[in-house]
């Protein structure tokens, strides 16, 4: 497997896509460029950008930039993989084109997976803490890991794609985003990396600062939604193992769904999501029906789940 990927084996590629984002897209570009290991490829993925986002990418000069443009509007999957079939280093990351590395994001990230893997884990994935709307979040409450396939099914780390750090010589094959998830589609495609029983690992330090995009699952909860929905179809046969867990997959496409108002699909998933905790639950989408997400916070501060 390693053969076909060029240069020593901490060689980094570096995929960025964008769309439309002219403001913010230099100083993503920038904070990439900056980190401490230089030994990177970053691919600028424009995917069929219809302002000047093509002219500032190509504004910005670096021997280690190449570019990439989509034919059409494929959507940050898309996108993403495209940079996948061109990068030809094992390691790879992911930056969004409205945020932010920290300067030791790579190196910090490499050396404990190199540090892992000498002591015989097979840790395919590195995540980290980052910092989203001025705090901090942790990679995970169990730190430091590693993770099997489903802990990370359970929810017991978090991680979005700037935080992400994938060796292609560990993880299982293809390393690709599925397309058919409107937004959430990080955590599938980690599962995805996990499918041999290889493993993720965080540093706990903050090293990606995320703004909310426009697929945001907060900013955009009719996606979200679908996203949950969409996990409840793919990932079935996990879920029908644990029914506490199959419960909270439940509870979380009723609940986007309430925050969306699409009700009678939130009724539709309420009985198998007050399965587990059903007072609470029930408390919880109770609320969320009369005052959505205002609803779910106040919930959430009374009802803890």
């Amino acid at each position: 497997m390693t053969a076909q990927y060029w240069n020593t084996r901490d060689s980094v590629s570096v995929i960025l896509p964008y769309f439309n984002r002219p403001a913010t897209l230099t100083t993503a570009v920038n904070s990439v460029l900056s980190q401490t290991h230089g030994e990177l490829i970053l691919y600028l993925v424009d995917d069929a950008s219809t302002d000047d986002s093509r002219c500032v990418a190509k504004g910005i000069r670096d021997r280690r930039i190449r570019h990439i443009d989509a034919p059409t509007n494929m959507g940050p999957s898309g996108a993403r993989n495209l940079g996948l079939r061109e990068a030809e280093t094992a390691l790879v990351a992911f930056m969004d084109s409205d945020d932010e590395w920290l300067p030791t994001k790579l190196e910090t990230q490499i050396r404990k997976l190199r540090a892992i893997q000498s002591g015989g884990r097979p840790v395919s994935v590195m995540g980290c803490g980052w910092r989203y709307s001025g705090r901090d979040v942790p990679a995970s409450r169990f730190v430091p890991g590693p993770f099997s396939r489903m802990d990370m099914l359970r929810g017991v780390a978090g991680t979005g794609t700037p935080m992400l750090l994938v060796d292609r010589c560990v993880a299982a094959p293809p390393v690709k985003f599925d397309g058919s998830f409107p937004s959430l589609e990080e955590r599938d495609f980690v599962l995805a990396c996990l499918a041999n029983d290889s493993l993720l690992a965080v540093v706990p330090e903050n090293l990606a600062i995320v703004t909310r995009g426009r697929k945001d699952h907060v900013a955009n909860p009719e996606l979200a939604a679908a996203a949950w929905e969409r996990y409840l179809v793919k990932y079935s046969s996990d879920l029908h193992l644990d029914e506490g867990l199959n419960g909270w997959y439940h509870y979380r496409a009723a609940r986007e769904n309430l925050i969306a108002g699409n009700r009678r699909r939130a009724f539709r998933l309420a009985p198998m999501a007050l399965k587990d905790q059903p007072l609470r639950r029930a408390t919880h989408l109770t609320l969320g029906l009369f005052g959505r997400s205002r609803g779910f916070a106040v919930a959430q501060r009374l009802f803890p789940l």
